[in-house]
């Protein structure tokens, strides 16, 4: 990692908070381990991906996978990095409020389909449709 990348901070055990960004762009996210394996929760702003994989590598080894991404909400300082980390280490996307799992294509065909997904529905913009949850996992 490089000297002036961020530091994740241990603030619980196997806790570590990351700060990116300054100012208005400031953002925390989380990785957390738990036995063996980890998650990462909220992904920054965009084009933060970088900065937290270089970190999850500086904690938990080179080449560094979360079992899951988990998103608290859909605002740019919690999920603006997503897409980005769920390709680069080709996870998976949890949601809101845990009840809806996204693979890596199914976020592909809903940005290509101008969907919006949003904790327990996913709707298309423009329609008024919406599909009320608990969603199964969507499989592309």
């Amino acid at each position: 990692m490089a000297a002036a990348d961020p530091r994740p901070e241990e603030v619980a055990p196997g806790v570590h908070c990351l700060q990116t960004g300054r100012g208005l762009t400031k953002a925390n996210i989380y990785l957390v381990r738990s036995g063996p394996a980890w998650v990462l929760i909220d992904t920054a702003f965009p084009r933060r991906g970088q900065i937290i994989a270089a970190a999850a590598e500086s904690l938990f080894g080179t080449g560094a996978r979360p079992a899951a991404i988990l998103l608290t909400h859909s605002h740019p300082d919690h999920a603006g990095s997503a897409l980005e980390l769920a390709q680069t280490w080709d996870r998976v996307l949890i949601a809101g409020d845990a009840v809806l799992t996204v693979n890596l294509n199914s976020v592909r065909d809903l940005l290509a389909h101008r969907h919006r997904v949003s904790g327990r529905c996913i709707s298309r913009p423009g329609t008024g449709q919406r599909r009320r949850s608990p969603l199964p996992s969507l499989q592309a």
